[in-house]
């Protein structure tokens, strides 16, 4: 019988709105298998649905390279860093000719206004994810979702003290992992690496827990607020010496 202890898996933008997220499915799947009751909140299609399609299509084709997203989300992730707002635009106007020239006024002001929504939007999103009472909430980074991801879980630390954070995808693979993880105090854990095998396990030894998991006992590529602590393992380097000649 499943533990009634929501957990609830995050799909944060901007992401692809027309397809379910496959690796949320899969940690779902398996979070079942061990047990354990989860839900997966699509924030991707709630963003579309806060700043509309027209809006959004713009974000979800910019090249992650562009920091478009991450200038967005960055004033509720990082609310006492202040860019220079003019001098990105500038900057991003200068390498995307496409939307610049005419009526390239009307797209700063846009983008400013949109950057003025986003703290409603996460506001908006932590209401609905807290009223689930989750025992704990992951969030998956890939491409332009990492700032974004951020932001939520730092307003959501900030209003349920209680509540255990993780994140993992794409963007958090090796040494991004793991000074996402040393950086930013209110993410909990993070995983490195594939979570369908360990994902069960672990999340029962958070229920179990909390936040005290000792670095021995966490699965490889899993960083716990113990390592702030006592420190993270060396990475691993290959044997030069080995590689065939």
């Amino acid at each position: 019988m499943s533990i009634a202890v929501p957990i609830v898996l995050v799909n944060m933008p901007v992401s692809a709105v027309e397809r379910p997220s496959l690796a949320l499915g899969l940690l779902k799947s398996a979070l079942t298998q061990a047990g354990l009751q989860s839900t997966i909140a699509y924030a991707n299609i709630w963003f579309l649905e806060y700043i509309g399609i027209a809006d959004y299509g713009p974000l979800e084709n910019c090249p992650p390279e562009e920091a478009l997203v991450d200038w967005l989300f960055a004033g509720i992730a990082f609310p006492g860093f202040e860019p220079e707002q003019n001098a990105f635009l500038d900057l991003y106007f200068e390498r995307n000719p496409i939307h610049a020239g005419k009526g390239m006024a009307e797209r700063r002001a846009n983008f400013l206004r949109l950057r003025s929504l986003i703290g409603g939007f996460i506001d908006w999103t932590a209401d609905k994810i807290l009223a689930k009472r989750p025992a704990m909430v992951g969030c998956s980074s890939t491409f332009t979702q990492h700032v974004p991801s951020l932001a939520l879980l730092r307003r959501l630390s900030e209003r349920s003290l209680d509540l255990v954070t993780l994140m993992g995808g794409a963007n958090c693979e090796s040494v991004m992992g793991r000074s996402t993880h040393a950086r930013f105090p209110w993410v909990d854990y993070v995983v490195s690496g594939e979570a369908d095998a360990l994902i069960g396990p672990l999340c029962w030894d958070i229920l179990n827990r909390g936040r005290d998991i000792p670095p021995a006992d966490l699965p490889f590529g899993v960083f716990g607020p113990t390592h702030r602590e006592a420190g993270y393992p060396a990475a691993s380097t290959r044997d030069l010496g080995s590689v065939p000649k």
